[in-house]
């Protein structure tokens, strides 16, 4: 939609020959300025889960990284299509992409999210029909989406690990707003995270930006018994959202180069 938008309004420039008056306005270098233009006002009509993907995907490319999505909590379908459009138009065409979600909506909120009542049981509900449904009306390849549905905490185990031909995680997206829900996720994901790995928190400022509550206080805790696990803060993204870039460090601390932590965990689950 953003897109259409952004060229009706083009159209609609070239038309009124506001474009050719710009053109004549910018000097020499009026070609370059114009490109440089109508750049600035697409991002203006991105999507702000489109335009992280985007920044995601871009480094994973500029790093010459390469491994799998994993999305924790689907709802729509929304960013699983980002995911696939913009890994495939940097050209990581072999990303294959893995959903999880119960597809029930929200679990019964813990004691540690009541505190600030924020979400409730059941929110963010659509069936698994409907999430593929919806990914085929956005043309994505649903050969390359691979769903397992359940609530995280019986699903996530090193059974399904075996079962899934999940390689290193290139990009990870933990959408599923509470405590309770994040930490099977964080203890899921361990063997697949290498240096590079952007790892994204789409409600890291919900609960007022509380440490002791969300995603931050399952963070805060997973950091704590994985000291080889280091989140360098990369980019805010659609309001409550945060990205990192994973560093994983060998004993003195240093940060280990992504094939060297490969090389060294060729036995990890898969």
């Amino acid at each position: 939609m953003a897109t259409l938008m952004f060229h009706v309004l083009i159209e609609r420039m070239l038309k009124m020959g506001l474009v050719k008056m710009i053109q004549d306005s910018l000097g020499e270098d009026r070609y370059s300025n114009l490109r440089m233009l109508k750049e600035n006002m697409a991002r203006v009509f991105r999507d702000g889960h489109a335009d992280m993907y985007y920044q995601a995907f871009d480094y994973i490319d500029e790093m010459k990284l390469e491994g799998d999505y994993l999305e924790f909590g689907c709802f729509s379908g929304k960013t699983m299509t980002c995911a696939y459009k913009y890994a495939n138009k940097v050209g990581l065409d072999k990303t294959r992409f893995y959903a999880f979600d119960s597809f029930e909506g929200l679990p019964e909120l813990g004691n540690t999210d009541l505190e600030i009542p924020e979400f409730q049981k059941g929110e963010f509900k659509s069936t698994e029909q409907q999430f593929f449904k919806d990914l085929k009306q956005n043309r994505v390849d649903t050969s390359k989406v691979t769903t397992i549905k359940g609530w995280f905490h019986e699903t996530l185990s090193k059974e399904t690990q075996d079962k899934l031909s999940i390689r290193n995680a290139a990009v990870v997206m933990v959408d599923c707003d509470i405590y309770e829900s994040t930490v099977p996720i964080l203890d899921f994901i361990v063997p697949y995270l290498v240096t590079g790995t952007v790892l994204l928190f789409d409600d890291w400022f919900c609960f007022c930006a509380s440490d002791d509550h969300g995603e931050r206080k399952a963070v805060k805790e997973w950091l704590q018994k994985n000291s080889q696990i280091k989140l360098v803060p990369y980019l805010p993204f659609e309001g409550y959202g945060q990205s990192f870039i994973v560093n994983i460090l060998d004993s003195d601390g240093r940060t280990l180069p992504p094939a060297e932590y490969l090389r060294e965990n060729l036995d990890r689950p898969r």
